[in-house]
């Protein structure tokens, strides 16, 4: 599976809008079909297809190599030795980058102790 935002949902299921964001799934095997809809059920999340070129025409990553980041090479060689979240927010900096760590890593440990 190769998860991600949903770029362009607008122009695809514009009554999926969303200003929080919609996520794209993209099932590559049965497995991951079948992971993914336990995952549904569990979590209730609703699923919908979508025709492949229509979803992936407003994520061009998904089809072509993006830039690493600057900071990637300094934050994998001490990803091991450095508390992980401590490291990404020194890998990212700036207010914005820190408070979207902080998000995540809250959002994470809520799934993990099976929050929704």
């Amino acid at each position: 599976m190769t998860i991600g935002d949903f770029w362009g949902i607008e122009k695809v299921r514009p009554e999926w809008q969303d200003p929080r964001g919609v996520s794209i799934v993209v099932v590559h095997s049965a497995r991951g079909r079948s992971v993914l809809s336990d995952l549904a059920t569990k979590f209730k999340i609703v699923l919908s297809t979508v025709e492949a070129h229509a979803a992936l025409q407003g994520n061009p990553s998904y089809t072509r190599d993006f830039l690493p980041a600057r900071k990637r090479r300094m934050f994998l060689r001490t990803c091991s030795s450095v508390h992980f979240e401590r490291q990404v927010v020194r890998s990212l900096r700036g207010p914005w980058a820190i408070w979207m760590a902080k998000r995540v890593f809250r959002r994470i440990k809520r799934l993990a102790r099976g929050e929704r």
